[in-house]
């Protein structure tokens, strides 16, 4: 590099800018540069950012320490620009336009001696490292190249894997569409992986460039970009639609809605994959004779129509989310299967037009009880907000006796964090013979303000749950357990991994919460066993909206007895509470409730939930 003497500098250096320029130079890097680095050339930083993976700022700014910033963080290219500024860049690639080495003529801030680029112009060094490339695909797999995802998605199904977006790689993302029996699987926004059996959504080609985000997992491979989607296809065989049961019988299309169901029974499949025949088949391992498939991923069940579900000619248009190949209902339409004959008339609204035949073996009804008397019992009522809580009471009202025997039921679900990629898994239903209540009741919904479903009275609806850690298994019970309705949900920690940490989550999505004004919180959390359980105390959190309310250790220590006798005596609670909440803060309308095992001991003592109120 040439020498100046101090009066040639001063005479160089603009006097009114804040940057200083030299006017000539021979090309030369600073002396400590890592090994490996080369210096090459000044490059034009537009009309987008070239080098934008990552960067700081710096009043000492140097050619080295820039370097030496971006080699620490994984990047084969550094820039330095505009000297006053400071400003480091770092990327994968050198900049496309290379200018004259007389454009980048500003002095560094931090060494006077070297160069740090100019206005929209850098000065670039690199160390020969390879760029992140495209997957070509892995075996079975080929790329399509990148393409535009907008409003409609181009694929349809998010599959989650192993780790999460932070270990997003394009083999654990075709891995995950395989499993779920997808023939088309893309990467998109470096940690997302979508699923689907074709390309929908009106997507186009992109530019490869744009699609130039690291994968989570994989900083060698690219996947996506925001609203950009690699596209691969793989070589699953197209789908079909199902093969139904040995007499079961597709019986139209029928008109539902969330305020009264035609099929009271909630089977659901955690991550959306339900088809018809996993729906039947959950239906009647259950006992029911009627299916219904909505949504595209929900599945009821039952052994009568109820509400007037009343049967209808559209809307029945949604294709199924385990099945494309088949529609799994609509937005309040429900597509019906039966085991017994029905005689569904679609020529008219009236819901009288729905005949269960008389010539079926049996008629049940699921319900908790062993059976029904002339007495209905509603418990579990918190009657105000504010600084009092109205102690549980009961209400008994008088309805007409019957000697009809009705099974119990049981909802049973089995998930557990799997060891590579996360595999769809499906919640079944089980049918079970519970012994009888101490006074015997039937079974009303529990229903609290905006949380629906509080009482687990319909299993899981309403409810989405997932496995986030370990191996859990979630259960609905009915038999002597519940505070108050006739269900509560037992979640049940498995085998323990080596963290010791098994985690649930419950979410449900509420309406009408209006945050500005103060709210209630109460719940019933409990044990199977009055005795004292050392385990850790689970952790409770509920929060609403990511606003946290509170986390609570279940009842069960020497220190937090589970106080309360649930009224069939075979469940234990402690009623939790919060009042004057102030959710003002809410990010969406989630309440969720994680309910976290962390002892190392692996001990598997179940917890109870009933009656989630949000008031």
């Amino acid at each position: 590099m040439p020498s100046f003497s101090v009066s040639t500098l001063v005479y160089l250096l603009s006097a009114s800018g804040h940057a200083a320029y030299i006017a000539k130079r021979e090309v030369n890097v600073g002396a400590n540069l890592p090994n490996g680095w080369t210096y090459k050339g000044c490059y034009t930083d537009g009309p987008s950012r070239q080098l934008a993976r990552a960067n700081y700022a710096d009043p000492s700014m140097t050619e080295e320490s820039c370097v030496n910033f971006c080699q620490d963080h994984g990047f084969p290219v550094a820039g330095v620009e505009y000297s006053s500024e400071a400003c480091c860049w770092c990327d994968y690639k050198i900049p496309a336009e290379r200018k004259p080495e007389t454009d980048c003529n500003m002095v560094c801030s931090g060494d006077s001696t070297e160069y740090c680029g100019a206005g929209n112009r850098l000065t670039v060094f690199s160390n020969g490292g390879t760029s992140p490339a495209v997957n070509p695909g892995p075996s079975g797999w080929t790329f399509l190249g990148c393409y535009t995802d907008g409003g409609t998605r181009t694929l349809s199904y998010r599959a989650s894997i192993s780790g999460g977006g932070s270990a997003m790689s394009v083999l654990q993302c075709t891995t995950a569409c395989t499993a779920a029996g997808f023939a088309f699987a893309g990467v998109e926004y470096g940690t997302e992986c979508w699923c689907d059996d074709a390309i929908r959504g009106g997507a186009s080609s992109a530019p490869e460039d744009d699609c130039n985000m690291l994968c989570g997992g994989n900083n060698s491979e690219l996947c996506g970009g925001p609203n950009r989607i690699i596209l691969y296809k793989g070589a699953v065989a197209p789908k079909t639609p199902s093969v139904l049961p040995t007499g079961w019988k597709f019986q139209g299309c029928l008109k539902d809605n969330i305020g009264g169901r035609s099929l009271g029974v909630y089977v659901g499949v955690e991550g959306g994959y339900t088809n018809v025949a996993n729906c039947i088949a959950a239906c009647a391992a259950a006992g029911y004779t009627l299916a219904g498939v909505e949504y595209a991923q929900e599945c009821w069940c039952d052994n009568s129509i109820k509400f007037g579900g009343i049967p209808t000619t559209d809307g029945c248009n949604m294709p199924c989310k385990g099945n494309t190949a088949e529609m799994c209902g609509g937005p309040d339409r429900l597509n019906l299967y039966s085991l017994a004959s029905l005689d569904l008339d679609f020529s008219t609204t009236s819901s009288s037009a729905i005949v269960i035949p008389s010539s079926s073996s049996t008629t049940t009804l699921p319900t908790s009880s062993a059976s029904m008397t002339s007495a209905i019992a509603l418990s579990s009522s918190i009657s105000s907000i504010g600084t009092t809580l109205v102690t549980p009471s009961t209400t008994l009202i008088s309805v007409a006796s019957t000697t009809t025997t009705i099974p119990t039921f049981s909802t049973t679900l089995s998930v557990s964090t799997p060891s590579s990629t996360a595999i769809p898994q499906v919640f079944l239903s089980t049918s079970s013979t519970a012994p009888a209540r101490a006074a015997t009741s039937a079974c009303t919904r529990t229903s609290r303000a905006y949380v629906k479903n509080a009482g687990f009275e319909s299993g899981l609806a309403s409810w989405a749950f997932k496995v986030t850690s370990g191996d859990v298994t979630a259960e609905v019970i009915t038999n002597n357990h519940p505070m108050g309705g006739c269900s509560t949900l037992m979640l049940t920690p498995r085998s323990s991994p080596s963290d010791g940490v098994r985690r649930v989550v419950l979410r449900q999505t509420l309406a009408g919460v209006n945050i500005t004004e103060p709210r209630a919180f109460a719940g019933f959390f409990g044990r199977l066993t009055k005795a004292t359980i050392d385990d850790g105390g689970p952790q409770i959190t509920v929060s609403y909206g990511r606003v946290r309310i509170h986390q609570w250790d279940a009842c069960g220590s020497s220190q937090n007895k589970c106080n309360l006798n649930a009224p069939g005596t075979l469940g234990y609670y402690r009623i939790v509470t919060k009042l004057s909440l102030s959710l003002a803060a809410a990010k969406n309308t989630d309440i969720v409730v994680e309910v976290v095992w962390s002892d190392t001991n692996g001990k598997n003592n179940p917890v109870l939930l009933d009656d989630i109120i949000l008031l």
